[in-house]
């Protein structure tokens, strides 16, 4: 009979043992993260900006166009535009100075927060319909 005896692995040294073990899960986790897109941050709390100097000839129509995602409506990036200065269409004038929210659907989220006064992480969207948790 063939009986084959399996060689016993002895830990010499604990601290090292532990060590290498530390370090192979924080590598793995790292692996994950970079995987897995969760190392990118996303500012939620508070929308940013650009500012835009008008110029002779400008409409909101022209700069929502130049400053949206490719997946936002131009009509809700003139209203999102006219919503953050407070102003109309008609009240465009060269040499004024307006802010144009950098992303459009962040700033649907983060606005709709500050209106209602309600944590941003319980706000969610089907169809793209905002719905507040």
């Amino acid at each position: 009979m063939n009986t084959r005896t399996r060689k016993k692995y002895r830990i010499t040294s604990k601290f090292r043992f532990i060590t290498s073990i530390v370090i192979m899960l924080m590598l793995a986790a790292a692996a994950f993260n970079v995987i897995t897109g969760l190392h990118i941050s996303t500012a939620l709390t508070k929308p940013q900006y650009t500012d835009v100097q008008i110029a002779y000839g400008d409409t909101l129509w022209d700069i929502a166009c130049q400053y949206k995602s490719d997946d936002t409506d131009v009509r809700k990036a003139v209203y999102d535009i006219c919503k953050v200065n407070g102003i109309e269409a008609s009240d465009l004038e060269p040499g004024m100075t307006i802010k144009v929210p950098e992303n459009f659907e962040l700033f649907q989220y983060t606005s709709v927060a500050f209106e209602n006064q309600i944590d941003i992480r319980n706000i969610f969207t089907v169809n793209n319909i905002v719905y507040k948790g």
